[in-house]
């Protein structure tokens, strides 16, 4: 009888596993997808890109992704560069 319940919580649980895995994967995908948004954004509309990029860092406090992260603040770097804020830009890179 307990390899039985065992058997259908293992069955249930990976279940459940699959699906958390699923759902990381399409949160990483909607945040390179927002991440490649912004950096064609930077020259062209600033604002959208800075609101992308807030996005993303907002997203990946869940995922805790570190290379979302670094592109994100590369971008940010990239951004405060264009508009001249050059001490803004270095400390962004430097995260």
């Amino acid at each position: 009888m307990r390899f039985i319940v065992l058997i259908i919580f293992l069955a249930v649980f990976s279940e459940v596993s699959a699906q958390d895995t699923t759902a990381v994967d399409e949160s990483r995908k909607e945040a390179f997808s927002l991440i490649d948004e912004a950096r064609s954004a930077v020259n062209s509309n600033p604002e959208k890109s800075a609101e992308n990029i807030q996005r993303v860092l907002e997203m990946n406090i869940d995922l805790k992704d570190d290379l979302i992260e670094a592109w994100s603040y590369a971008t940010l770097g990239s951004l405060q560069f264009r508009l001249g804020n050059f001490t803004k830009s270095a400390q962004h890179f430097e995260r």
